[in-house]
């Protein structure tokens, strides 16, 4: 399972090793237009020029994390984007490993990442009997509200993918797994374990509670 960065990391091994995998989720994913990709690496490489490799650009995170939260005004914080529940946002601020600034470089290679993920060829390259489920925020402005989702399922679906489902959840921001109806999102995983992954081991996926269901 790949969420948010991590699902366009998921893309990517299931570009480069297909076969390898009984089944993927993708959580939280999305896919920017190939101009701002490609204007996101200019804009990167020239902040690296500015700024070094490894400096932090304002510019940068305003362009990027900095927008999701506009769809959610009047905000209580900088990140109500990141789930409707308010005490999972405070954690989320709270934590030191969530919402830093990305150096320059990163950014760059983030947005180069987007467009090996997007490229038809490469796509191609997938192995088409992988069973796959996308889920996402109806709200989640990673997914562009959903069309960024529904953009990526195209994507496999259009190099013959067989095995693939989708669930948007109404209202839900970018952390499903952190809001107010995650108990609904955790059973849809499950359902889809049990009912693609029978027979690989998945049944014992039957026995735990729902918070250790991804960390097996």
């Amino acid at each position: 399972m790949g969420h948010s960065m991590g699902s366009f990391l998921a893309r990517t091994y299931l570009i480069g090793w297909p076969g390898t995998v009984d089944g993927a989720i993708l959580s939280g994913t999305g896919q920017e237009k190939a101009f701002t990709v490609a204007l996101g690496y200019l804009l990167s490489r020239l902040e690296c020029l500015r700024l070094g490799s490894d400096g932090k650009s304002g510019l940068l995170d305003k362009l990027s994390l900095g927008a999701y939260n506009k769809q959610f005004a009047p905000n209580r914080t900088s990140c109500d984007w990141v789930s409707s529940v308010p005490g999972e946002v405070d954690a989320y601020l709270a934590d030191p490993m969530c919402g830093f600034s990305s150096s320059a470089n990163l950014f760059g290679e983030m947005m180069r990442g987007l467009g090996y993920i997007a490229n038809k060829e490469n796509l191609q390259k997938m192995d088409p009997g992988t069973p796959v489920y996308f889920f996402s925020g109806g709200s989640d402005p990673v997914g562009a509200s959903g069309t960024g989702v529904e953009t990526v399922f195209g994507y496999f679906k259009n190099v013959g993918c067989t095995d693939l489902e989708m669930k948007l959840y109404p209202g839900g921001r970018h952390e499903m797994l952190n809001e107010s109806n995650r108990a609904e999102v955790y059973a849809d995983i499950l359902s889809w374990l049990e009912r693609h992954l029978s027979g690989t081991g998945a049944n014992k996926y039957t026995t735990l509670h729902n918070t250790e269901l991804l960390t097996v």
